[in-house]
C-alpha cells in the first residue's frame, strides 16, 4: 500500500493562505523542506532587560530625536502596544545585549523615562549574525506591506485620521481593498453598487492635487465611470495616473469642470475609452518623456499637461474654448499652442 504524504494531503494553512497549497506544498516536499527547522537552538527567550544594560548594533540606522517626540505625541505616551519587543542578540564573544531590531523604540522608552527595563526577545548569537538576520528580514524575509492593507486596517482600527480618508472615499464613490474577504474592504456598500476600486495612494494623493477639495475628486472619478463604465472592458477599478491627469486639469483650469468645455472633453475621454482600458487610452496622450513612469504624484502636472494638450489636438476642442483652457494653468514655463481642429 502506498504511503501517504499528509503534508501534501491535508495541509493545514491559515484562512488567510492564498494560492494552490496543495501544489504548493507538494513542490516544498520535492525539495525537502517539509518538516525542516533551522537552527531550533536558537529560539528567542523574552526577557525585561534594563535599558542601560543595552547596546545598538553600530551598524543599525541613527534614530532622529523629532521622530521620538512625534511618536509619543501620536500615541500621547509611551505606548506598550505599539513598543512590543525589541530583537536583541546576546553575544557569547563579549557578552553584549546588542538590539538589532527596536533601536528606535528603545530610543521612545529612553526619552519618555517612565520605565528603565524593556521587553526583549533574546537570541543566543553574535552581533555579527544579527547583522545578517536583520537585512535578511528587511528585505526578504517580511513581506512589505501594501498601503491598501495599512488603510483598511487603519479603518478598522478606528484611527481618526484613517476614519475621515473613510468619509472621503465614500464620498467619492470608490472602495479601497487589502484582499477579497468581506473585512478586507473599505466602503463595502461601494463595491456592492458596482463603484470601482481606487489605491490609497491614488486617493490621499489626489485629494491633495485637487487643493483639499472631495467634489473635485469625485469629478474625476465620475468622468472616468462614464467614459468606461459601459465598455466592454469596464470601469472595476480607477487608474491612478488617468485619475491624477484628470484632477490637475479640473483643479488649474476651474472652467473645464462645467458647461460645453466639460462635456466636450468628457466626449473625449469617452472616444478615447472605445475599444481600450484606461491603460491602453493613456498611452495615447502620455507621450515618450511620460511613458515608463508610474504611480509618481510628482509628474501629476505633467500627466495633466499631457492630457489637456491632446485634448485640445482632437475634434472634441473647439476653437472658442481657447479664451478659457488655457495650458499655461497647469503648467506655465511649457506652455505651448499645438494647432486647434478645425470646427
Amino acid at each position: 500500500m502506498a504511503k501517504t504524504n499528509l503534508a501534501i494531503a491535508a495541509p493545514t494553512v491559515h484562512s488567510m493562505v492564498r494560492g494552490n497549497v496543495i501544489k504548493d506544498i507538494a513542490k516544498q516536499n520535492k525539495k525537502s523542506l517539509t518538516g525542516k527547522v533551522r537552527f531550533r537552538e536558537f529560539a528567542p527567550e523574552l526577557l525585561w532587560l534594563k535599558t542601560s544594560d543595552l547596546t545598538p548594533l553600530e551598524s543599525q540606522r541613527e534614530t532622529n530625536s523629532k521622530w521620538v517626540v512625534e511618536r509619543q505625541e501620536a500615541r500621547e505616551g509611551l505606548d506598550m502596544i505599539a513598543f512590543g519587543a525589541l530583537s536583541v542578540a546576546h553575544d557569547p564573544n563579549d557578552g553584549n545585549y546588542y538590539v538589532w531590531d527596536g533601536c528606535g523604540r528603545w530610543a521612545i522608552a529612553d526619552f519618555n523615562g517612565g520605565i528603565d527595563t524593556v521587553p526583549c526577545l533574546v537570541y543566543n548569537m553574535t552581533k555579527t549574525q544579527a547583522a545578517y538576520y536583520f537585512a535578511y528580514n528587511q528585505e526578504e524575509g517580511r513581506r512589505k506591506l501594501s498601503r491598501e492593507v495599512t488603510f483598511v486596517n487603519g479603518v478598522i482600527g478606528g484611527d481618526d485620521e484613517h476614519l475621515e480618508w473613510a468619509k472621503r472615499l465614500d464620498a467619492i464613490g470608490a472602495y479601497i481593498k487589502a484582499n477579497d474577504s468581506i473585512n478586507g474592504i473599505v466602503n463595502k456598500d461601494a463595491k456592492e453598487h458596482g463603484y470601482p476600486e481606487i489605491l490609497a495612494r491614488a486617493l490621499t494623493d489626489g485629494y491633495k492635487l485637487a487643493g483639499n477639495n472631495v467634489t473635485i475628486c469625485r469629478q474625476a472619478r465620475d468622468m472616468i465611470v462614464t467614459a468606461w463604465g459601459t465598455t466592454d472592458s469596464g470601469c472595476p477599478k480607477i487608474v491612478t495616473e488617468v485619475y491624477w491627469a484628470l484632477i490637475t486639469v479640473l483643479k488649474s483650469i476651474p472652467e473645464s469642470r462645467k458647461n460645453g468645455l466639460h462635456t466636450a472633453m468628457q466626449k473625449y475621454l469617452n472616444w478615447l475609452a472605445e475599444g481600450q482600458t484606461q491603460s491602453g487610452a493613456m498611452k495615447d496622450w502620455k507621450g515618450k518623456e511620460l511613458k515608463g513612469i508610474t504611480g509618481n504624484v510628482g509628474i501629476a502636472k505633467e500627466l495633466g499637461y499631457a492630457f489637456a494638450q491632446a485634448f485640445i489636438g482632437s475634434n472634441h476642442f473647439k476653437q472658442h474654448y481657447r479664451n478659457d483652457f488655457v495650458l499655461e494653468k497647469i503648467i506655465p514655463k511649457l506652455e505651448k499652442s499645438p494647432k486647434v481642429a478645425e470646427e
